[in-house]
């Protein structure tokens, strides 16, 4: 007999009670769904103050992924309602050429629900809903496995608060990573694939439900895809091990009923499932053994408490220890408890919360977290079997071990409920049965356990957007121009600016995504100067290798903006953090859009200036609105009685931008060139294509090239056979 397999009713449940509510109150069916309204206030005391601010804050507390997942959601509803097409490429972000998102943490399920409630109540507050729906049912869900497991409804109301309230999904929130605070789909799950091995009645049921949720775990984010799946294997493994004794009758039905879910599942998730494997083995998913280091697990952060309205009365705080994978004294007590006093019953759920742990720790072990741990002495320590699931085929994708630590939570709230189901008891005995007790203390353990997990009132960000923003939203389809926001150092503002275009709706260059895709767009010219205005690696002299080009030709970058239909140039002034940054931005700004162009509009936040007409229908091509640009190869610049030369050592790249529609030809000249080490042979090649070959000698000499550039972006690499000095280029017509 299955001993995890124990269907019990809760305890004195009325046979018949009096019509109505009360009836309802007394029945399994209220027992069952009307802890969904304490779990409802409990996740109004956890997010506090969140729920006074539905509709105009946010929890921000630690990263600005918040403004991300505020866009996902948006983008689920704009794909779904406005583009009528699949999610998972946008040509709203790094504009011209769109985004992939199959690697992104895009969590289509919460974007999906979102949806009614952006309808009616904006993109903030659905959000914000989503937040206390996933609070309410992580805690509901624990609660109906652990009442699965026990039978005790006291007992297993605390196990809900207990995984619900945990320190990592306190961090997640603060955080704002939505589709890691979707940890209730999980429980759920587990819940639905015990019963299908464990042969519950109504087995369609439950196969059906595992399937629906593995594809659900998929949808939110593969991390809680692989717990699941871990889980899974292990529980299997237990249960072919009870099942030993006749183990020709059970396996196969067990190992069917298994691999049956499994098997459904791989299937319809194959859509999705192979555009992402491809896309990580394309876009540089695969993590350095630093960063899957440093965002491990530590022995002492399991046991190291951090901001908590308990433990702050006697001195506790945030601290670097502190990082999400705290366990929790009380818990830990409870399901050592549990665990002791069934250990022959409930010996598998400390076996997995073990093995789990075991995995957050990461692949070597740490005793305590060090911030400054640099590459050559972060691997220093035991190795741990992480080490080996790091070099499998995908392995090494997983950047932060330490969230294993929820099935750990899960498995520790399961043997939580246990041990105090065991204590309700043993005090009934000693207290002669009073019925006090088997309320009095879940009500007691439920709140100091709260009290350990929160850590008091949240930091809430303003979801307030720019006046100009909603003008945006009302000027054109949402194909007929793009915006750069600037600037865009670190993604200083892109995060945020995603955020700004749930309400203007116009495509945007650039783009906050979980992996940092390949995006040559945005070195292009004049493109790499409105993005990084805050660029300035030495004082006065921040025009980005303006030195041996006119600086006037940056006013060709307005070309490059009307090329790809960007009309607006968004500036953030306040992250202009220094006087060299600011003189920079003035300098970039005032050369492209002209010396005396002004803001067409400008408030506390922002500036927005427009790119006017600056190629004609029609007109014929002209040299001088070629925009030149220095590319990889150029050494830093020297000064010399001749003027400012760079030295290009073997090659290097310029770049010249032809913003008209149709090819044509021009020349280049460099005002002087030298070699320095003997004579050397210059092989010039244009997008590919070879050019003559000129020679260049010690003595200064100038050079002209005669191109025929294609409308766009095109390449001049200049090989050398030595190394060689150029001067001042000019583009003149051809």
């Amino acid at each position: 007999m299955n001993n995890l397999k124990q269907q019990s009713q809760p305890e004195n449940l009325a046979e018949s009670s009096p019509p109505g509510w009360q009836e309802f109150l007394r029945s399994p069916r209220g027992a069952t769904y009307l802890p969904l309204a304490l779990y409802l206030l409990v996740a109004i005391a956890f997010s506090w103050p969140l729920a006074l601010h539905l509709g105009d804050r946010v929890i921000l507390a630690e990263s600005g992924d918040v403004w991300q997942h505020l866009w996902n959601n948006w983008w689920m509803r704009f794909s779904l309602l406005d583009l009528h097409t699949h999610p998972y490429t946008t040509p709203m972000l790094l504009h011209p050429v769109g985004a992939n998102l199959f690697f992104h943490a895009l969590d289509p399920v919460d974007g999906y629900l979102s949806t009614p409630f952006q309808l009616l109540f904006g993109v903030a507050a659905s959000f914000n809903l989503v937040i206390l729906f996933q609070l309410t049912i992580a805690g509901w869900a624990v609660f109906l496995l652990a009442r699965y497991l026990t039978g005790h409804q006291a007992a297993s109301l605390v196990a809900g608060i207990i995984y619900a309230c945990s320190p990592l999904e306190s961090r997640l929130l603060n955080l704002g990573q939505l589709e890691l605070t979707s940890i209730e789909w999980l429980p759920l799950y587990i819940l639905c694939f015990l019963k299908t091995v464990n042969r519950d009645a109504r087995p369609w049921l439950w196969r059906g439900l595992s399937v629906a949720l593995l594809l659900v775990l998929s949808l939110n984010t593969w991390y809680y895809l692989l717990y699941a799946v871990l889980f899974s294997g292990l529980y299997v493994v237990y249960r072919l091990w009870q099942e030993r004794k006749d183990w020709r009758e059970q396996w196969p039905r067990t190992i069917a009923l298994a691999v049956g879910v499994m098997a459904v599942y791989g299937l319809l998730i194959l859509p999705v499932l192979l555009p992402t494997l491809r896309e990580a083995g394309t876009s540089g998913a695969s993590q350095k053994a630093f960063n899957v280091i440093y965002n491990s697990a530590t022995l002492k952060g399991l046991f190291t408490t951090g901001p908590s309205a308990l433990w702050g009365l006697f001195g506790s705080s945030d601290n670097t220890e502190f990082r999400g994978n705290f366990l929790g004294f009380f818990a830990l007590g409870l399901g050592l408890l549990g665990l002791v006093t069934g250990f022959r019953k409930n010996w598998f759920w400390g076996a997995v919360a073990l093995i789990f742990v075991v995995l957050a720790l990461g692949l070597v072990l740490h005793i305590s977290f060090d911030p400054n741990w640099r590459p050559d002495n972060i691997e220093n320590g035991l190795p741990l079997p992480g080490a080996l699931m790091f070099k499998l085929p995908f392995g090494n994708i997983a950047r932060v071990p330490l969230r294993y630590t929820l099935v750990t939570t899960l498995c520790l709230a399961v043997l939580a409920a246990y041990g105090l189901a065991w204590l309700i008891k043993y005090v009934q005995n000693r207290w002669q049965k009073r019925r006090e007790v088997q309320w009095a203390l879940p009500a007691l353990a439920g709140l100091l356990i709260f009290l350990e997990f929160f850590p008091g009132p949240r930091p809430l960000a303003d979801t307030a957007v720019p006046a100009f923003y909603h003008q945006l939203a009302k000027e054109g389809n949402w194909n007929d121009f793009a915006v750069l926001e600037s600037p865009d150092a670190a993604n200083s503002i892109i995060s945020k600016a995603m955020y700004y275009q749930t309400v203007h709706h116009h495509p945007m260059v650039g783009g906050y995504l979980s992996r940092e895709p390949e995006y040559p767009f945005q070195n292009y010219p004049g493109i790499r100067e409105l993005l990084q205005l805050d660029f300035c690696p030495s004082a006065r002299q921040c025009l980005y290798q303006r030195d041996i080009l006119s600086r006037a030709s940056l006013n060709n970058a307005q070309g490059v903006l009307q090329y790809y239909k960007i009309r607006y140039v968004i500036v953030h002034p306040a992250l202009l953090k220094n006087e060299d940054s600011r003189f920079n931005a003035k300098e970039v700004l005032q050369a492209t859009f002209g010396p005396t162009a002004t803001p067409v509009y400008q408030d506390q936040e922002i500036q927005v200036w427009k790119a006017g007409t600056f190629i004609e229908p029609g007109s014929q091509p002209d040299a001088a609105k070629i925009l030149p640009q220095l590319a990889e190869g150029w050494d830093k610049r020297e000064d010399t009685a001749n003027g400012p030369v760079r030295l290009v050592a073997a090659q290097a790249r310029l770049a010249l931008f032809n913003p008209y529609d149709k090819a044509f030809s021009i020349k280049l000249r460099v005002s002087s060139s030298q070699a320095i080490k003997g004579q050397a042979k210059l092989t010039p090649s244009l997008n590919g294509q070879a050019q003559p070959e000129q020679t260049i000698d010690t003595g200064l000499k100038p050079l002209e090239f005669t191109l025929t550039l294609q409308p766009g972006l095109n390449d001049l690499m200049l090989k050398n056979s030595g190394p060689v000095y150029y001067g001042q280029i000019n583009l003149v017509n051809g």
